[in-house]
């Protein structure tokens, strides 16, 4: 297929499914099935799949053969240095689990069976909740 079809619309075909299971992901709910989560990450698995291949293809369709194999051993290290800055943004404590017990608690707060009114701390009412708005 790689052969027949130019690379360039492999790529964008690619993106487009990709960029479809990003919006269908952005109609997550807590109420929906399984079968919304599985269908956007089976698109998304798809379309970043097709990406890579043609895109390899195009960076190294250029080089002499005595040299293809150094090409490739750059281009991998370059995409590993370009994924450098962001692994720290993934491996960040997010606020939530921070917090002692917050795991059993946010599952709690966000219950759809969850009583109107009702906190997850015993100890937290909302007659007791204070906003300052001047600060």
């Amino acid at each position: 297929m790689i052969n027949r079809i130019d690379n360039r619309m492999i790529i964008l075909f690619s993106f487009l499914l990709t960029a479809l299971s990003m919006w269908q992901m952005t109609q997550f709910s807590l109420q929906m099935g399984m079968m919304p989560v599985v269908i956007s990450g089976l698109l998304q698995g798809f379309g970043l799949g097709c990406t890579f291949v043609p895109l390899a293809i195009i960076a190294l369709s250029n080089l002499p053969r005595h040299i293809l194999t150094q090409g490739t051993a750059i281009r991998s290290v370059m995409r590993n240095l370009g994924a450098r800055p962001l692994l720290p943004l993934r491996s960040a404590p997010h606020p939530l689990r921070s917090m002692p017990g917050c795991r059993r608690d946010w599952r709690c707060a966000t219950s759809p069976h969850r009583a109107p009114g009702s906190f997850p701390h015993s100890h937290i009412r909302a007659e007791h909740a204070h906003v300052n708005i001047n600060e």
